[in-house]
């Protein structure tokens, strides 16, 4: 099976990857600040990004989220820039995969 993994080098996308290779294709996608050598840099908030990423695909598991912790663990504030990536990001992931079926 041909699996899309978004926020494929985040904390959980870095355990789920080595789980999923030995059986699957996997196509990573990352942020370009944070990426895995093996990953596309995908903005998941660039609609155009997303939907040209997921062609092919199977199935997507979408793992990418902006917690606001990233090299800053006091910060908890919710901001404009965390609800585009996780709301807009999300709507673009399941937006992308209603494109292709």
């Amino acid at each position: 099976m041909r699996i899309l993994i978004t926020g494929a080098s985040g904390t959980i996308g870095a355990k789920l990857v080595p789980a999923l290779e030995p059986e699957h294709e996997l196509i990573l996608l990352s942020r370009p600040a944070h990426a895995d050598p093996r990953c596309r840099q995908v903005d998941v908030c660039e609609i155009d990004q997303v939907i040209a990423a997921t062609g092919g695909a199977d199935a997507i598991i979408h793992l990418a989220i902006a917690t606001g912790h990233e090299g800053n663990y006091e910060s908890h504030n919710f901001n404009s820039e965390r609800f585009d990536a996780n709301v807009k990001g999300t709507y673009n992931v399941i937006e992308a995969a209603r494109v292709h079926g």
